[in-house]
């Protein structure tokens, strides 16, 4: 039977989140005000139609289906894109030993500089990463995590709302970064970590039914989509003067 009990860890509980904050300043105008000129150079999306996931039943089954269409078409667009001249750096995503590893806490997900000494991929390698992870992810099922518990009736769905927000921050807080995400088989959460101890930024849930690849960049209805979403959040981490 599944429960929503998320881990436990002496280095981080729902108690450290003392404020959430909507994000609203994460949003298509933003995007496309900053990044827009940048993001129609990526010309390499797919033909195919996206595959909605069934609701998993344990994590690698998440980290499978987004494997299966998402990260690869992330990785894909931010190999494509052209980045802005000032400040910023190329950008990769894989999985979180393509960075740094503090302490053997290890985020899911990982968004690094590309360098001469950058991996090809993010599988694990034998020789430890000295890259910082610009941008942690986590990855959970929807039934441990879904933005609806934000405000939920149930105390109990509100609690595992915060502790899986403080697992995260507290990977924030190691690498020394600004931005993270929480994804499901249902939705992309972003979080912004302002400064203020005890306070994030909370974007609403990017659901998969909004996950549109054939209408992504030019036809997109002046909404984010869960890979708009995401190749957003890797261009404000290329940002020299934002990500840390």
């Amino acid at each position: 039977t599944n429960t929503t009990t998320n881990t436990r860890n002496p280095a981080y509980s729902y108690r450290d989140i003392v404020e959430i904050r909507d994000w609203n300043s994460f949003n298509y105008a933003n995007l496309m005000h900053h990044y827009g000129p940048h993001l129609f150079t990526a010309t390499t999306l797919t033909n195919e139609p996206p595959t909605v996931p069934q609701t998993a039943s344990s994590e690698p089954g998440v980290t499978s289906a987004l494997e299966a269409v998402v990260f690869p078409q992330l990785r894909r667009t931010l190999r494509h894109i052209t980045y802005p001249a000032d400040d910023h750096v190329r950008i990769q995503a894989g999985a979180g030993d393509l960075a740094e590893v503090i302490n053997n806490f290890k985020p899911d997900r990982a968004a690094i500089e590309v360098t001469t000494t950058t991996p090809d991929t993010g599988i694990d390698t034998d020789a430890p990463s000295v890259h910082k992870n610009r941008c942690p992810g986590d990855i959970k099922c929807s039934w441990k995590f879904h933005s609806t518990f934000r405000n939920h009736s149930d105390r109990h769905r509100r609690t595992e709302y915060r502790q899986v927000l403080s697992q995260l921050n507290f990977y924030m807080r190691q690498h020394g970064v600004r931005y993270g995400y929480i994804i499901t088989d249902q939705e992309l959460v972003c979080v912004r970590r302002p400064g203020r101890q005890g306070l994030l930024e909370v974007s609403r849930g990017f659901g998969w039914d909004a996950y549109d690849l054939h209408h992504v960049w030019n036809e997109n209805d002046g909404e984010l989509n869960l890979l708009l979403a995401l190749v957003y959040l890797h261009l404000l981490v290329a940002d020299e003067r934002r990500y840390q």
